[in-house]
């Protein structure tokens, strides 16, 4: 049972860690995008 239980924390932690990731990518992505978008909208 505690490896059961070892073993679906260690998944859940996997998966929220691929989540994280994710996200944080998003949101580098997106800070990124509003930068240029801004540099272009200054150049006008």
């Amino acid at each position: 049972m505690l490896a059961y239980a070892c073993v679906y924390v260690a998944r859940c932690q996997r998966m929220l860690q691929a989540y994280v990731t994710d996200v944080v990518e998003y949101v580098f992505m997106f800070l990124e995008n509003i930068s240029t978008f801004l540099k272009k909208v200054s150049m006008f």
